[in-house]
């Protein structure tokens, strides 16, 4: 299922993100929530991860998703 692969995608952007020193590596992320987009406008899928981590990476939500943004292949 396309979620399924998202979902890793999006993991193994966080870990190359943490590898990267961008993230701390102790991250507590739990279940990656990835959901349909409740505003088509903003894509396809939508995760909360950014704001789950917010005050583990002490950054702004937008800052640490543009972190992990980074690391997603293209």
């Amino acid at each position: 299922m396309i979620t399924d692969d998202l979902r890793t995608i999006l993991s193994a952007a966080i870990t190359s993100a943490q590898s990267a020193g961008e993230l701390p590596g102790d991250l507590d992320i739990g279940d990656l929530a990835l959901d349909p987009a409740k505003n088509s406008e903003f894509g396809d899928f939508a995760t909360n991860v950014a704001m789950i981590i917010q005050k583990q990476v002490g950054v702004a939500p937008r800052e640490i998703a543009a972190r992990i943004i980074r690391h997603i292949p293209t």
